[in-house]
Order: structure tokens, then sequence, then C-alpha cells
């Protein structure tokens, strides 16, 4: 804008703000609230974000979620090679669709035919890097990460 136009539309804003009156108040774009509520709840972006509704064990790009490096990575340092990596990675087990919670993704998995006694979870970030398992069995839950000892908490492995 030159400097010709920009003095009467200067001039009058000023006369405007002299004169008391105020501008007109916007209508608030309830399209655009909805879109940004959306945003602001949309699912946290990262490369196993891909999975969440799918099968642990269904290819996305022919890779299932638990042949991902950063899945079997994160299980196998967080639980050392115990008994639970053993279970997660089986392929004869029942599975739930992956789902997100609290910002990370939830991988459930239980023995066939004996869930309520013999269960886990996989949590881990949707980028990858952080990754929380829990071992339910005996009646009780312990829970694995990378550089932690394990420890027992009450009440199962989540589910979803």
């Amino acid at each position: 804008m030159t400097s010709a136009r920009f003095l009467p539309l200067a001039a009058a804003a000023l006369l405007l703000a002299g004169c008391g009156i105020e501008p007109e108040k916007l209508a608030t774009n309830e399209g655009a609230a909805t879109a940004n509520a959306a945003a602001a709840a949309r699912t946290p972006e990262g490369p196993l974000s891909v999975y969440i509704g799918k099968a642990p064990t269904e290819a996305v790009d022919g890779v299932t979620f638990l042949d991902q490096p950063s899945v079997r990575a994160g299980v196998q340092v967080a639980v050392r090679y115990d008994d639970p990596s053993m279970w997660v990675f089986r392929n004869d087990t029942t599975r739930r669709p992956i789902v997100m919670k609290e910002g990370r993704l939830l991988s459930y998995g239980c023995e066939t035919g004996n869930c309520a006694g013999r269960n886990w979870a996989v949590l881990i970030d949707p980028l990858g890097v952080m990754a929380e398992i829990c071992y339910y069995a005996g009646g009780q839950a312990r829970w694995y990460a990378s550089g932690r000892n394990p420890a027992e908490r009450p009440g199962g492995c989540p589910t979803e």
C-alpha cells in the first residue's frame, strides 16, 4: 500500500477512535473453533500412529506393529529378555486393536483361553522412543521400563 493511500485510512481510524465509536465486533466462527478443538485433541503424530485401530499383527506398508524395530527394541530393552518379551511377540495369542491412551499407543494381548490369568500391554510413544510394558501373571502386575527396575503395581494391565 502506498503512503498516499494509507493516510486516508489512518485518518479515518483516528477520527473514529476520537468519536468513541468502536469497531463492530466480529461474529465468532464456530467452524474455526470446532476445527481448533479437533486439532488440539488430534492424535500425537509419529511413525507409529499409523497403527492406531489396527491389530498388532496387521501390517502397514508390509510391517506389523510388533515387527517395528522401535517397538521390538523398546520391549526388549525394558524387560531385558525376561518372560514378558516372550509373550509379547508370540503369534498364537489373543490381541485387541491398538488404541491411543494418554498420548501413547497401547497394544494389549493375552494368552488365548487364559486372558484373566496372563496378559500384557505395551505402551509406547508415537515416535517409538519410550516404551513401558505391563505383564500380568499369577495375580500380580509387573511394570517394566527402560532404565528402571521392574515394579509391581496394583490392578492388572490396561486393556484400553
